[in-house]
């Protein structure tokens, strides 16, 4: 009866052993996953605004292709062109707009505030700010303050400028999150858009 009752405990003590070992070990894991949760939720933050710029893009794209009427204080308008405007004075916001002609009757592909129509003000998820902005001018990569990218109505042809002048075939908008990491929106005036 007594080595009976000394199996029995001693089974019991390992039992005991093997169950508060698996408790710290899910506790570890728990801890572990935790840890990283802040992280994850700002690269699906990070992630997130970089599809939904591009999304925005290919709206304004599909509107100029659309030709569709904008509500300006002169009455409905077909605009010349659709874009999105992209500055670094404003990082947590872009803008969707109408580019309507300026006084000398032509479309310059750049938004103006007071001339042009804002359809949509875009807020950046939480966290996530535009960050360096670079074009392609004369061939070589030159960091831009302000970036417009629209498309001409009907054909939808691409334009990229600053806020005063084409500034190449290519342009690059990183967003940035809390963390440093960078989502980086690629467009061409090809017509090619993606999210690296």
């Amino acid at each position: 009866p007594s080595r009976t009752f000394a199996t029995a405990s001693v089974r019991s003590i390992a039992s005991t052993v093997e169950i508060v070992v698996m408790l710290g070990m899910l506790t570890f894991v728990a801890g572990i996953v935790l840890a990283s949760f802040p992280r994850l939720s700002q690269r699906i933050q990070l992630q997130r605004s970089g599809q939904q710029a591009a999304l925005t893009l290919r709206r304004a794209q599909n509107m100029a292709f659309a030709v569709r009427q904008v509500d300006t204080p002169s009455g409905r308008i077909i605009p010349p062109a659709y874009g999105l405007h992209f500055d670094r004075a404003a990082p947590g916001t872009y803008l969707l707009f109408a580019d309507i002609k300026n006084q000398s009757g032509t479309n310059d592909g750049m938004y103006r505030a007071g001339e042009d129509v804002v359809i949509e003000t875009i807020s950046l998820n939480s966290g996530v700010q535009i960050g360096q902005m670079v074009s392609d001018l004369g061939g070589a990569n030159q960091s831009q303050e302000v970036i417009n990218v629209s498309f001409i109505v009907p054909e939808a042809r691409m334009t990229i400028t600053n806020a005063a002048l084409a500034v190449g075939e290519s342009a690059q908008i990183d967003l940035v999150g809390a963390s440093g990491a960078i989502r980086t929106i690629v467009v061409r005036t090809s017509g090619q858009i993606r999210v690296q």
